[in-house]
């Protein structure tokens, strides 16, 4: 318990400083890459605990972000578990924005993949091990281009980034440690935005010049690394797991100038580092609350893709038949 109180102290302490979260909201939380907080309940679970092969899920995020803008994320998620080790996973996200400079209400992406579990066998019995490896694709439901009066929007005010993804990772559990590995990768660029800051009276008016000119933006891909310790009590009613996520922006996102030539946006790669606590609550084998809240310790320079928060909180529900 005293890790955990130091842990949120290291939290709070670190909400106090603006910076850059996940590199996608839902791409951190997606199945294996979010958690496997019942990996070892499961394996000592009964013969009608393990029938149940459906998750129903249902949840809210909130995120401060760049401008004090409010970020309200509801979700939806769908699992099934097809044979023993190979299980389907959905999620469909929306975005409510609440800002200075505009409202805007959208859905933003569904992310279909799979995971497939692996159990490692050891010499020493009581050493538990597994590993999952996650596959999948994100694909947006508009094209970042929203717009008030007739201007368009900064991308802080676009319900999705409006790129085409495929997700590749892998999960890796050992006697409560938790380590993950994905790529985020676009495969497909729609991003229509057509913002630039010097010809957005919306923007200006409101006394803001700080958000980044996005015409035509074009995204590089993410490399996601988090590590995490699980720790429970005795019947698994209660699982907490503090965690390290760090965010890699593997090269310079771009936008189109007013000469039709495209130009790197300087800081916009590199390093981010999150730190982030999950707590579980079973309350039993078909229902599940689960709370997790984190903030950035260490941020990139420039953000283009409006993905700045200070800090981000999420509650979800699900159902298991």
């Amino acid at each position: 318990m005293q890790k955990i109180i130091l842990f949120l102290a290291i939290v709070g302490f670190g909400s106090f400083a603006y910076g850059q979260g996940c590199s996608d909201a839902g791409f951190c939380t997606l199945g294996s890459l979010k958690s496997n907080f019942d990996f070892e309940k499961k394996d000592s679970s009964s013969l009608e605990e393990k029938e149940l092969k459906n998750t129903i899920g249902v949840g809210f995020s909130y995120g401060l972000g760049e401008d004090k803008n409010n970020n309200f994320n509801p979700f939806l998620i769908y699992n099934r578990k097809l044979t023993k080790r190979l299980e389907l996973q959905t999620k469909l996200t929306s975005a409510f924005i609440q800002g200075k400079v505009a409202n805007v209400n959208y859905i933003s992406d569904i992310y279909i993949a799979t995971n497939t579990s692996i159990s490692l066998k050891d010499k020493k019995p009581k050493l538990h091990q597994r590993l999952n490896i996650i596959g999948g694709i994100k694909i947006p439901f508009s094209t970042a281009n929203f717009k008030k009066d007739g201007q368009p929007l900064p991308m802080a005010y676009q319900p999705s980034l409006a790129t085409v993804d495929f997700i590749v990772g892998v999960n890796y559990i050992v006697r409560g440690f938790e380590i993950n590995g994905a790529f985020q990768i676009p495969v497909g660029q729609i991003n229509k935005n057509t913002f630039v800051k010097e010809n957005n009276p919306i923007v200006f008016n409101k006394g803001k010049d700080t958000f980044a000119t996005t015409y035509l933006f074009r995204r590089k891909p993410d490399f996601l690394f988090r590590f995490g310790y699980v720790l429970h009590t005795k019947n698994y009613k209660w699982l907490f797991k503090p965690n390290v996520l760090n965010i890699v922006h593997l090269g310079k996102d771009t936008y189109v100038d007013h000469l039709g030539n495209r130009q790197k946006i300087n800081g916009s790669q590199g390093y981010t580092l999150n730190v982030a606590l999950n707590i579980t609550y079973n309350i039993n084998k078909h229902h599940s609350l689960e709370l997790s809240a984190g903030t950035p310790l260490v941020v990139r320079k420039v953000r283009p893709d409006g993905l700045t928060r200070k800090v981000a909180v999420a509650i979800e529900y699900h159902f298991n038949f």
